[in-house]
């Protein structure tokens, strides 16, 4: 938690800059120059990802300066301006201060491999990092030693681990179609230990087929709607979830009707939330 998100969140205008600059805005309408060691690409929500791949050109910036001010001159105009604004004061930052740190200085924090919500959806996306940060609204995913990493986010974007999500997390309330699995559910999936066995360039080949692709909904990439009445069907599975998924059933051993067993149980979880949230909101307009 930051404790002073209008100072902290940043967003590039896109104008011209001094050079080992970046000319950025910030939520109160403040604008100017900051050294680019000091903003870090940050991601505030997924729906700010669009593929598998985290591309830090889309995201906005957090200011992460863990160096001596004096170092950086326009990072240190842009931190005296917030203290006029009074940023300096909120809860978190106080208590900041009383740690021995300036109020400013967030800490330096390790590249996770990766991160996932909370809060899961149709759409199902655990992406890979490479340079981007989050601080407070996703949970971060950190490759064990001896684990390869696209083996794991193959593991993690197969529609076989979106059931064990829809199985593991709780059912939000009222109108919101979502599933909840908290950190340490999350943390405590277990996962079958044959998969771990992939090999690691089939496992970053059909991540790679998947890098230039939007992510949708879970739905409409194994091809089915809410309502549908028809058979499920193999064929319709969009060819780059197609080859996660294949690459995860094989090693798992499930046959062509275990394989469609799991899509259809993971159509079925879904299409129910959506049709209870679905019915709330109805209720809620007569």
């Amino acid at each position: 938690t930051t404790g002073a998100n209008e100072f902290f969140y940043l967003q590039p205008t896109g104008k011209p800059a001094s050079p080992g600059c970046l000319h950025v805005r910030n939520g109160a309408g403040w604008e100017g120059e900051i050294e680019e060691e000091c903003l870090k690409p940050v991601i505030k929500s997924l729906r700010e990802v669009k593929s598998i791949f985290v591309d830090a050109s889309l995201l906005g910036k957090v200011f992460l300066c863990t160096g001596p001010l004096k170092k950086y001159p326009k990072a240190a105009e842009y931190v005296k301006w917030g203290q006029s604004q009074k940023y300096h004061l909120s809860v978190t930052c106080q208590q900041r201060q009383k740690q021995g740190t300036p109020w400013w200085n967030l800490g330096e924090h390790p590249l996770p491999d990766g991160f996932y919500s909370i809060l899961n959806g149709e759409r199902h996306l655990i992406p890979m990092n490479a340079n981007a940060y989050t601080l407070d609204n996703l949970g971060e995913i950190f490759c064990k030693k001896g684990v390869d990493k696209y083996v794991l986010f193959s593991i993690l974007n197969s529609t076989f681990f979106k059931l064990l999500i829809e199985l593991t997390g709780r059912t939000m309330t009222g109108s919101i179609t979502a599933v909840k699995v908290q950190v340490f559910e999350f943390e405590d999936i277990q996962l079958p230990s044959m998969l771990l066995s992939i090999d690691p360039s089939e496992a970053m080949k059909a991540l790679m087929g998947a890098a230039k692709e939007e992510i949708g909904s879970i739905l409409e990439e194994l091809g089915v709607t809410m309502n549908s009445t028809t058979s499920f069907e193999l064929i319709k599975v969009k060819t780059s979830r197609a080859r996660i998924d294949d690459l995860i059933f094989s090693a798992l051993g499930l046959t062509t009707s275990e394989r469609e067993a799991v899509y259809e149980a993971v159509v079925e979880l879904v299409s129910a939330r959506l049709r209870k949230a679905e019915s709330v909101k109805g209720g809620k307009r007569s």
